[in-house]
């Protein structure tokens, strides 16, 4: 395992970066789709490495965590730091992996990788009728307007299991009777490796 702090925030040693991450299987931050965007324009390398983020890849809520904000998870798992400092934060990170978590009783780090080794498939509802809205945000769905080269359309990442029952709801929920199998919407399946990016 790589772990590197830089304690200066105004000089990053790309050197060291690029040792740390040549050598380590995993990226972790908390906020990925925030982190890897930005990580990988100011060191390419990071692209061919799989992410997961312990902000999205840990269920929170369902963990009886009402906020995934960093220094709200410490501190209902039993503990306090200076937060918003980056060794600080990174330290706290390291400690949340440690500990068990309320309900499930696994350890944090277990339930991350599992989350991130597996396979999610991102749908697009592209054209579905606007008053479906609410039912669309009701099950996660969120929407991107169209203005990053994607679909204009609602979208959602879920686990590749359960792509049958989602397919079958959006048939007769969303799209009113529509074939998906003869008109299939867009997808992509998504794993660690492309997870988090734009």
């Amino acid at each position: 395992m790589c772990i590197t702090i830089w304690s200066s925030p105004k000089v990053i040693d790309a050197a060291a970066v690029e040792a740390c991450v040549r050598t380590s299987d995993l990226v972790i931050a908390h906020n990925a789709s925030f982190d890897r965007p930005i990580a990988e324009r100011h060191w390419p390398l990071l692209a061919e490495k799989n992410w997961a983020c312990s902000m999205s890849d840990i269920p929170w809520v369902e963990e009886g965590v009402s906020s995934a904000k960093l220094d709200y998870i410490a501190m209902n798992l039993g503990f306090f730091f200076e937060g918003h400092r980056a060794a600080n934060d990174c330290l706290a990170g390291i400690e949340i992996f440690s500990r068990t978590l309320p309900v499930s009783g696994r350890l944090a780090l277990s339930v991350l990788l599992d989350n991130a080794r597996a396979t999610t498939v991102r749908i697009r509802a592209v054209g579905a009728p606007f008053e479906v809205k609410d039912d669309l945000k009701a099950k996660g769905y969120r929407w991107n307007p169209g203005n990053d080269g994607v679909p204009k359309a609602w979208w959602t990442d879920i686990p590749e299991k359960d792509l049958p029952g989602e397919l079958e709801w959006l048939g007769s929920e969303i799209f009113r009777g529509r074939d998906l199998k003869a008109h299939p919407l867009p997808m992509e399946r998504i794993t660690a490796a492309t997870r988090y990016r734009l």
